[in-house]
């Protein structure tokens, strides 16, 4: 992977690109006064400064569908990568992968011949297509990868490649022009989940839509910012998880539980799922002849990181979280100030939750202020103190959990050194996770 790029804001450009053999050079106006006006073959001339643009291609694009009466000078310059021109069908799917970069990268030297940062993500297909290499000959390709196969790829593959820039204001513009229909779909989802998992990281993130609208002339069309918003907040799926490290993540954070998340990011890596990556990229086989191309994935040794999306999206909100992870003071006890630093920055895209937790750890801290160093349970000293009690009389123990912040004061521990307070969960959380069949957070 590339290294990471620091800038203070960043801008970068998204774009699906479906079949580009048949396109037409066509006029852009790239306002929606229609006054500014440029020509190309591709919307992105009007997509003005990025400082990275990732191109989103299927793997069936060098399988060109357009009658070949209607193919264009970029493809007449880069059919050359084409089995069907070449005569040479790629060995591996590896290779078609690096075949389908190179056609792609190809297509878009013109755009990109002033030293504009281009990656490519390449992704499965889905379905049929006929690439008809003469009037006589056709070269058809298929596959049997399926959209949450896509859609995992896509998020987790759009969050490598933006997360090499590391910048407090993010902006991601998506241009819809050229994709085809359920891959745009896709690419919206996978998008809008990756801007959603910056939001814990990032002071700001946009994400906006482009599409080029047709007008009265032929072959001329408007660029238009179809959708635009600031992302809030980091979306919190129920679905399903496959994966005991993913799911204890989303426990944490469903439950407003900053100290939760703290132990189960100590207790849990990756290592498992990221092996579970590397199987997938050797799970697809590639078979031609002389007529057909075949993308084949064996299904029963497709990873749940790419059978349920959720899973991939998980992963990403993982990975993101790591820059957060915190080595306990002592044991397993964290200090007020690393639950308080966890909870304002992850927890900010809800403002209650932000609240209650300032709240909650605030009364802590009161409660101890004038104590000389001591251990026990926290309940011990909320009848002392009478800081925390129930809420509205409530017997819910996971209401109680949730409005305290993971702080109740039955499950947790606390310590005094000094002037540090110190914080970790005692037998009794155990019990509860083991009731509400959490993950665990001892071995």
């Amino acid at each position: 992977m590339n290294p990471e790029i620091e800038n203070d804001e960043v801008r970068i450009l998204l774009a699906p690109v479906g079949d580009p053999s048949g396109w037409r050079e066509a006029t852009y106006f790239c306002d929606q006064e229609n006054k500014e006006s440029k020509s190309g073959y591709y919307s992105m001339v009007c997509s003005g400064e990025h400082d990275a643009v990732i191109l989103l291609v299927q793997d069936s694009i060098i399988f060109p569908t357009s009658k070949i009466e209607n193919r264009n000078k970029l493809y007449t310059r880069c059919s050359e990568r084409t089995p069907c021109v070449s005569g040479y069908a790629p060995k591996s799917y590896d290779e078609l992968i690096r075949n389908v970069e190179d056609y792609t990268r190809c297509i878009f030297s013109d755009y990109f011949s002033d030293g504009k940062s281009l990656s490519v993500i390449a992704v499965p297909s889905l379905g049929f297509y006929e690439d008809w290499c003469s009037k006589e000959k056709k070269l058809a390709m298929s596959s049997n990868a399926s959209p949450e196969m896509i859609r995992s790829i896509l998020t987790i593959k759009i969050y490598e490649e933006v997360s090499r820039f590391r910048s407090s204001r993010l902006t991601m513009d998506v241009d819809l022009t050229h994709g085809i229909n359920y891959f745009n779909q896709l690419t919206m989802q996978a998008a809008r989940d990756v801007a959603s998992v910056f939001s814990l990281t990032r002071q700001q993130v946009k994400l906006n839509f482009y599409s080029a609208i047709p007008i009265v002339e032929r072959n001329q069309y408007s660029y238009w910012k179809v959708i635009s918003s600031e992302v809030p907040a980091l979306t919190i799926y129920q679905n399903k998880l496959n994966y005991t490290e993913l799911e204890a993540i989303k426990v944490a954070l469903e439950s407003n539980a900053p100290l939760l998340l703290l132990m189960y990011l100590k207790k849990y890596d990756l290592s498992k799922i990221e092996q579970d990556e590397e199987k997938f990229s050797k799970s697809a086989t590639l078979s031609c002849d002389g007529s057909s191309c075949t993308v084949q994935y064996d299904l029963k040794a497709v990873p749940p990181l790419f059978k349920n999306s959720y899973n991939s999206y998980y992963y990403i909100v993982f990975r993101e979280l790591l820059r957060y992870r915190e080595i306990p003071k002592e044991g397993m006890y964290f200090s007020t100030e690393q639950v308080g630093n966890i909870g304002r920055e992850t927890f900010r895209f809800n403002r209650v939750s932000e609240h209650i937790i300032n709240t909650e750890i605030s009364k802590i801290e009161r409660m101890v202020r004038n104590k000389k160093d001591f251990e026990s349970d926290l309940s011990e000293i909320d009848k002392q103190e009478g800081e925390q009690g129930e809420v509205h009389g409530s017997s819910d123990e996971y209401r109680n959990f949730v409005v305290h912040a993971g702080l109740e004061k039955d499950f947790t521990r606390i310590k005094k050194k000094g002037d540090e307070v110190l914080l970790t969960y005692n037998e009794k959380m155990k019990d509860f996770i083991k009731r509400h069949k959490w993950p665990p957070i001892d071995s």
